[in-house]
C-alpha cells in the first residue's frame, strides 16, 4: 500500500480540544497526560487498513501500518510532545481469550514498531483482567471515560514514565483505564501513542 495518511491534528484524547496534552478541563477527571496519534480515524483508508489488520490479521495491512508509524515518527514536524526518550514503551493488552482468537495483539505490534524506531525495547507491564465488548462496536454515547476503570492491573515494577500504545483511540475510555492502573502503581507520567484517533 503506497498511501500515506495526512497527519492527525493534535488534540485532547477526551474532548478533542487543540493540543496533544490532556486539556485543563479534562485533566481533573482523567489519568492520561496526553496522546500522540499518527492518522485520523475518520480517514476511510486508515479505518479499513486497521480493521483488516486487527480482525483479519492481514499481513500487508500490518506492514502498511508499521510504515505509517515509521514515516510519521521519523518526520521532522512530528509532535515533539512525545514522552522523553527514556520512557518505557508498553501497550494495552487484549484479554487472553481475544488474543487467542486473533492470534496476535495489535497494540503490542504498535509498541514494537515504536520501540524499533526509538531504538529501545517494549515491556509488558499491564494485564487485562476483564473481557469487555469491543469499543469500536459501541456508540459514542455508550463510550464514557471512567466506565472501564479497573479492567487492567499492572504486572511487575512500573517505571516513572510510560508510553502507552494502542491501535485506535476513540473516546479515550480504554487507554485512560490503563493509564489509571499505571498511575495507581506509581507511574508519574503516562503518554498515549496510537495509530489513529477520532470517533
Amino acid at each position: 500500500m503506497t498511501f500515506s495518511p495526512l497527519p492527525a491534528e493534535a488534540c485532547c484524547a477526551f474532548c478533542h480540544a487543540p493540543g496533544s496534552s490532556t486539556c485543563a478541563d479534562c485533566r481533573p477527571e482523567t489519568f492520561l497526560d496526553g496522546l500522540t496519534s499518527v492518522a485520523p480515524y475518520g480517514n476511510a483508508i486508515v479505518r479499513e487498513a486497521l480493521t483488516n489488520w486487527k480482525y483479519h490479521a492481514d499481513p500487508e495491512m500490518g506492514k502498511a501500518i508499521d510504515l505509517w508509524i515509521r514515516q510519521s515518527v521519523g518526520a521532522r514536524d512530528f509532535p515533539g510532545t512525545l514522552v522523553p526518550r527514556d520512557a518505557t514503551i508498553t501497550f494495552l493488552p487484549l484479554h487472553a481469550s481475544r488474543r487467542r482468537h486473533r492470534g496476535f495483539d495489535q497494540a503490542e505490534e504498535v509498541a514494537k514498531s515504536l520501540a524499533s524506531i526509538l531504538g529501545t525495547t517494549h515491556a509488558s507491564i499491564l494485564a487485562r483482567t476483564t473481557a469487555t465488548a469491543s469499543q469500536a462496536q459501541r456508540s459514542a454515547t455508550e463510550r464514557k471515560v471512567g466506565d472501564l476503570d479497573g479492567i487492567f492491573e499492572t504486572v511487575g515494577p512500573v517505571p516513572d514514565s510510560v508510553i502507552l500504545c494502542d491501535d485506535v483511540c476513540t473516546s479515550g475510555a480504554t487507554i485512560d483505564a490503563a493509564a489509571e492502573a499505571l498511575k495507581r502503581a506509581g507511574a508519574k507520567r503516562v503518554w498515549g501513542f496510537v495509530v489513529a484517533q477520532g470517533g
